[in-house]
């Protein structure tokens, strides 16, 4: 049940319509995150309980807000090529957040999620910012990595101590450590960070932010990477940014049950999101369960009917499964849904020579589109 004040908030805080601009203007190749972040809130929190007048207090607060977190994000969807959809609305401690889901052209996929505020004036404030890919809210990353290279002497050091169990022993070797792994991690130099990774307290490789670093970190390098992978997957089994990872580790070892609990793992931290139907026809589909593969393709496409991606999958269910007539009703919705599907590019596709053999095959043409016909009106 919605409450109350959820009711009040959201009437001055209007979530939808800032999630469904936040989309539009990301698609649009712009920012729209730096606009409306106010990183004040993010440094407050990332420094909650820090004497606030000690130098680093300072330092940090000052870093966190020279943050070009919006920047990041734009560079990273004009990289690999990413679109967002905005999913829906929902409630974070009493206030709306928007949620939204993104789809990379090399098959990724992760997730964005805005806490957002009412700005005076008028507006909406964006106060934190979460994503799939670290499973933590933006201003607890800055706090936990701000917290483990607080030097040692620092009041943060007591904050730091209760993060670990084992006594850490922070010595400024043990951060210059910390600082070296960060940088090498952020870099994306996979050598130098299995390198100052082993050089860590093994408290330290336990931790959670930690072990996330690693594999950003070593991403590039295929043993790396599956070493990194499977030490995160065993340390935090049920944790979203794992799972995400794990999708990937999972489905190119042809391990197809992990798959689906990985993405299971997902959804119960998410909510419905259709990509992630998408997702599981495509690894039922490889594992050759050719009925629920077309069952999780149809339910993508009945829950966004203008996602080709969706449209492209169940054709590929319908094909394996050599259903003709249901190829040539996919065909007509996903040239509607603006798939350029025509029958010179058909005859020339291995995956449809079946297809386009058969009755249905030959009697197929693509439907008339909305374009086309206001084409041929302007013709007149």
């Amino acid at each position: 049940m919605v409450t109350t004040l959820l009711v009040a908030v959201l009437s001055v805080v209007p979530c939808d319509d800032f999630g469904a601009a936040a989309q539009n203007t990301w698609n649009d190749g712009k920012d729209p995150l730096t606009p409306a972040l106010d990183l004040n809130v993010v440094a407050e929190r990332a420094t909650e309980g820090v004497t606030r007048d000690s130098p680093f207090a300072k330092s940090f607060r000052d870093a966190a807000l020279k943050s070009k977190l919006g920047v990041e994000v734009r560079h990273t969807l004009d990289t690999a090529k990413g679109v967002v959809v905005f999913l829906r609305c929902r409630e974070r401690a009493g206030f709306p957040t928007a949620l939204f889901s993104v789809r990379y052209d090399n098959a990724g996929f992760g997730h964005f999620e805005l806490e957002l505020r009412p700005r005076r004036g008028g507006g909406v404030r964006v106060v934190d910012f979460w994503t799939s890919f670290d499973s933590e809210w933006t201003s607890a990353s800055f706090r936990r990595l701000g917290l483990l290279m607080a030097p040692a002497a620092d009041p943060a050091a007591t904050l730091r101590a209760k993060l670990f169990n084992d006594g850490v022993p922070f010595t400024e070797a043990h951060l210059t450590s910390m600082s070296a792994f960060n940088a090498a991690a952020r870099e994306g130099d996979a050598k130098a960070t299995e390198l100052h990774f082993a050089a860590l307290h093994p408290s330290l490789q336990k931790d959670r932010i930690v072990m996330g670093l690693r594999t950003a970190g070593t991403a590039n390098d295929p043993e790396a990477s599956t070493r990194a992978v499977e030490a995160f997957m065993a340390a935090f089994p049920a944790d979203p940014s794992v799972a995400l990872k794990a999708f990937d580790y999972h489905f190119t070892r042809k391990q197809f049950d992990a798959c689906l609990e990985a993405l299971d793992v997902l959804e119960h931290a998410l909510g419905l999101d259709p990509w992630l139907e998408v997702l599981r026809a495509r690894v039922e589909l490889a594992a050759g369960h050719l009925g629920v593969a077309t069952e999780h393709a149809a339910r993508a496409v009945e829950l966004e009917p203008w996602n080709t991606q969706a449209w492209f999958t169940a054709l590929d269910c319908a094909v394996a499964r050599r259903d003709h007539s249901r190829t040539s009703r996919l065909l007509d919705g996903a040239v509607k849904a603006g798939a350029n599907f025509t029958r010179e590019s058909l005859g020339a596709s291995e995956a449809f020579a079946t297809f386009m053999r058969s009755p249905e095959g030959k009697r197929w043409r693509p439907p008339p589109t909305l374009n086309a016909a206001f084409d041929a009106t302007e013709g007149d």
